[in-house]
Formats: structure tokens, C-alpha cells, sequence
């Protein structure tokens, strides 16, 4: 499977679409909020049953420069901070 980025008005119509005709899988994933882009929602539409998927997620960040040097941080753990139902003040 292949994918683009499309415009988000482009990209709901395209999935609809697809999702309608049952014809093939559709996936659409987009920022929850427009205030905080820390969480993506991933939708799939017509995945046959006993199927797998595997999604592969890819991160990137700019590298501060310290004491002259690049300085790369890699958290042990990953714990997004919208677990549990805490939403960020600004969405409350």
C-alpha cells in the first residue's frame, strides 16, 4: 500500500469514498486537534476480517546543538500525554 498527503477536505472525501464503495481497504490518519499535533488518529475502513496490519510510524525532531556538538535524545519510554481522558487545558 501506498499513501499522500492531501488536503484534509480532499483526503475525508477520498476515504468516504473508498470506505462506500467496500470495493477496497481505505486508511485515514489525521491530527486529533487542530491546537495540539502530539496524537494522530488512524482510521481503517473495509479491513477484512482475521487480517493483519502492521503500521510502522516514523519520528522526527530537530537536533539542538550543544557544546558545539548535535544532541540527540532518545526518551526510554513513550508515554503520550492525552492517556487516560487528560486532555490538555487548552481543548478542556
Amino acid at each position: 500500500m501506498e499513501t499522500t498527503i492531501e488536503e484534509r477536505k480532499k483526503a475525508e472525501a477520498k476515504y468516504e469514498d473508498a470506505v462506500a464503495s467496500g470495493n477496497q481497504m481505505a486508511v485515514l490518519a489525521q491530527h486529533v486537534s487542530s491546537q495540539s499535533r502530539n496524537l494522530i488518529r488512524v482510521n481503517m475502513g473495509n479491513f477484512p476480517p482475521r487480517s493483519l496490519a502492521k503500521l510502522t510510524c516514523f519520528m522526527y525532531t530537530e537536533l539542538p546543538i550543544e557544546d558545539d556538538s548535535f544532541c540527540f535524545r532518545l526518551p526510554l519510554s513513550y508515554i503520550p500525554k492525552y492517556m487516560f481522558g487528560n486532555a490538555p487545558e487548552e481543548e478542556k
